[in-house]
């Protein structure tokens, strides 16, 4: 992400177009092992408004993101118009979309949120944009596993999730989670470690995302695939 002031970050949203952010988003990157994507979203105001969002994919990858803000309860999030190419499952006051694998181009889907701010109900609709490539560059994932390494195998009631979030402005939580379900709390302060027992999930394979957001909105997500093997030989 790049280094912002609070007014500098306004104003860009104002005076920049979908198709101009777009630009800054064709980069190439070899070697990633990681699922990994990158999100902007500006805040919506729940009164009837349409807001703009972009995410930057890897081709055949997941994403996961939130769309619950801090002062805004949350009645329902619905899929409004379904993506051209990859798909979108909804996931609490969520979403993830999965980039279709070996497909690079553009794609697009809309949700529709209704809750309530301050008491006051209202509904909001979320376009998003969508830029499939077919690696993501290293210097727009500023958030990735330290451990578990992606493909490795683990067990037991004690494995340690540790990312490293690298943003120039304030991060104000990380959170991980298995197979799109919540381990633990957000995590408000470095490090950004927890243990998982994972002596109840079923042996197999199984996907991990850690999902940072920062004070101005925006999230990036990282993930792995790991094998859980609690039963021994």
């Amino acid at each position: 992400m790049i280094r912002r002031s609070e007014g500098l970050w306004r104003l860009i949203y104002r005076l920049v177009s979908i198709s101009a952010l777009l630009v800054g988003l064709l980069a190439d990157f070899h070697g990633a092992s990681a699922q990994s994507c990158v999100i902007q979203g500006r805040r919506y105001g729940l009164k009837a408004d349409t807001v703009d969002w972009l995410i930057k994919i890897a081709s055949g990858r997941s994403c996961v993101r939130g769309v619950r803000f801090g002062n805004v309860e949350i009645e329902t999030v619905k899929l409004v118009s379904p993506p051209q190419s990859g798909q979108v499952t909804l996931q609490g006051p969520g979403f993830r979309y999965t980039s279709k694998a070996k497909y690079t181009g553009p794609d697009s889907f809309s949700l529709a949120v209704v809750g309530k701010i301050k008491k006051v109900p209202g509904s909001s609709t979320i376009r998003v944009t969508v830029f499939v490539e077919s690696t993501i560059a290293s210097d727009d994932t500023p958030l990735a596993f330290i451990t578990p390494a992606n493909g490795s195998t683990v067990s037991g009631s004690s494995v340690t999730l540790t990312a490293i979030v690298s943003d120039n402005v304030a991060v104000a939580n990380v959170r991980f989670f298995v197979d799109g379900v919540a381990i633990g709390s957000p995590i408000t302060a470095s490090p950004y470690s927890t243990t998982w027992d994972c002596t109840g999930m079923a042996d197999g394979p199984h996907l991990l995302d850690v999902v940072a957001q920062d004070t101005f909105g925006d999230y990036a997500t990282s993930s792995i695939n790991i094998m859980v093997e609690n039963i021994g030989p």
